[in-house]
């Protein structure tokens, strides 16, 4: 996993704790114009698994950009999922953003940051790629006066690495303002894997990146961040936190090439629209969790001194190891306000809500359907399909995850009614997005009711498309064909029976939450000439599922059927 950043910042000091914006800076520091291209993809390409948080990480770095560093929501472009010509559509946007600011700014700085997949000669967008010396290409020719690009993703130090950039300490720059040029940055060198936590829920260089510019790496306490004091805070954290991981020790590079002198600010925790602090006498590791229970911010607070963070408003958790005891407190932040944490609000508590590098596993909170695509809708199969080694054991259904790509289930409760069936299905197209796939569903039943035997056997090849239409909504097709054949006993007569048809059905897939979906589908059965239409809401706990809902169908010539549905199961790794 490889990634590259780009960034470079000039900041003068700003007036104020509350409120601040480019219109209350002095004449020659609001003139600054400051743009970033922002991108974040999961999906390496066939031959590589899927990253978990390169998006999310790319939405955090584009947050404290927008909160602390200047950016304005109309100024920065976040990319996520793109293909290689919406990646350069971006690049040209940028470009024409920086050439038609240049009349009306005195200092124009363009930010480049880049996370997920990479190999020694190119980021990989999915299938496509883009190479190092291209890239570089690019953010060199903007016609800004500071062009900063950031990379994490894996063996990302071979594009630092292009013009001279090694693994060193920590760079210092003088205090000024007329600092021109660029400055690239990677999360690792030329041939270390960059290292994604389930504990950080992301990766462990972008983690660092974003606790520093929110306050974490202020060395000096003056509200502002710098490039030096961030890539330091960065480079050491990260090194400190991959030590003993499998993949060994990571080691963030960087390249710089500028010209006048100067200290390049990225963010500023004053212009916060929240302020988090931090008291003197409060010392040791410190955790920030937010609503979601994601850690946004980490770092080890010294004694005697008040630290202070930006952060967004909202509710959040707050942990501090100290002295061997684990405590914990909850805060609310509102926006425009400076709130401090108090001692006495601390309570001791024995959870380990987190791990230190050598302490206890972690297990955090469970995050339901986060991660995690469902792999039917209200009734029909959607485009996805269980991840490897993944169990479904149910009231009924049970299914395994073969590979990422292949699984295969069965429903026990239809084996007491003397339905044998095994259903197969294999997706060929598979991301966070979108995801095609063909199954099978085989039947064999030998039934007898009110003196009619029959034995069937059943043969219904199907395929489904999902697609994610917004960020929480989801889009699946599908369209199966079934065929029907087997003996017929009637008293003492024996007949041949076969039939067949085919339906197709449409569903919508929308999350309220990270715990509970909303299902509607639309169907149609072309056997019968019939409509069908439900709907459900499906929950989800620690391991355990629920689906309640109802399904309306309606063959021709009849007034309709009304089909409960309720499907309880239990999903895991095996």
């Amino acid at each position: 996993m490889y990634k590259i950043i780009t960034c470079i910042l000039v900041l003068l000091p700003f007036l104020g704790w509350h409120c601040i914006t480019w219109a209350n800076l002095p004449e020659e520091e609001a003139k600054i114009k400051r743009f970033a291209l922002i991108v974040g993809t999961n999906d390496g390409g066939p031959d590589r698994i899927p990253l978990k948080y390169a998006v999310s990480d790319a939405e955090s770095f584009s947050n404290v950009l927008q909160d602390m560093g200047g950016v304005a929501s109309d100024d920065r472009i976040l990319l996520r999922e793109p293909k290689k010509k919406d990646f350069f559509s971006a690049l040209r946007k940028l470009r024409g953003w920086v050439i038609n600011a240049r009349p009306k700014h005195g200092k124009i700085e363009s930010i480049f940051y880049y996370s997920g997949h990479s190999d020694e000669y190119h980021i990989l967008l999915g299938k496509e790629k883009i190479s190092y010396q291209e890239l570089r290409n690019e953010i060199k020719s903007m016609d800004a006066d500071v062009r900063i690009a950031i990379l994490d993703s894996c063996a990302s130090g071979a594009f630092t690495r292009l013009k001279g950039g090694k693994m060193r300490s920590p760079f210092l720059l003088d205090s000024a303002f007329d600092m021109k040029g660029y400055a690239f940055m990677s999360s690792s060198s030329a041939n270390e894997a960059s290292q994604e936590s389930d504990r950080l829920r992301g990766s462990f260089f972008t983690h660092n990146l974003v606790s520093g510019l929110r306050g974490a790496a202020d060395t000096i306490h003056d509200g502002r961040i710098t490039l030096n004091e961030t890539y330091q805070y960065a480079y050491q954290r990260t090194l400190a936190q991959t030590e003993k991981t499998m993949s060994g020790p990571q080691h963030p590079n960087y390249n710089i090439q500028m010209a006048g002198t100067g200290d390049v600010v990225i963010t500023d925790i004053r212009g916060s629209s929240t302020v988090l602090t931090i008291p003197e006498d409060m010392a040791g590791k410190i955790f920030i969790h937010n609503a979601d229970n994601v850690l946004v911010v980490e770092l080890t607070k010294p004694r005697n001194r008040k630290m202070v963070i930006g952060l967004d408003e909202g509710k959040y958790r707050v942990i501090n190891i100290s002295e061997g005891k684990i405590f914990e407190s909850k805060v609310v932040l509102q926006k425009g306000k400076n709130v401090e944490l108090k001692l006495q609000e601390f309570k001791e508590t024995k959870r380990i809500l987190t791990a230190l590098r050598g302490g206890k596993k972690y297990r955090p909170r469970y995050q339901g359907f986060k991660g995690r695509s469902i792999k039917t809708n209200v009734s029909m199969p959607t485009g996805f399909t269980i991840n490897k080694g993944e169990i479904i054991v149910g009231i009924g259904p049970i299914g395994y995850g073969i590979t990422d790509k292949i699984q295969i289930e069965t429903n026990l409760f239809l084996f007491l009614l003397q339905d044998y069936n095994v259903n197969l299905k294999t997706s060929f197209i598979k991301t966070h997005k979108k995801s095609f796939a063909v199954g099978c569903k085989l039947h064999y039943f030998d039934l007898e009711v009110s003196g009619v035997g029959a034995k069937f056997t059943s043969f219904s090849p199907y395929t489904a498309f999902s697609t994610k239409v917004s960020q929480n909504t989801f889009l699946h097709m599908g369209g199966q064909y079934s065929f029907f054949s087997g003996p017929e006993e009637i008293e003492d007569a024996t007949a041949r029976s076969t039939s067949w048809g085919t339906s197709i059905a449409l569903g919508i897939e929308h999350s309220v939450s990270h715990k509970t979906k909303f299902l509607v589908e639309n169907g149609y059965d072309f056997t019968f000439n019939g409509f069908r239409i439900g709907g459900a809401v499906l929950f989800a706990w620690k391991k355990f599922r629920l689906k309640l809902g109802v399904n309306f169908f309606k063959p021709k010539g009849t007034g309709g059927y009304v089909l409960p549905v309720v499907s309880v199961w239990w999903r895991f790794q095996g």
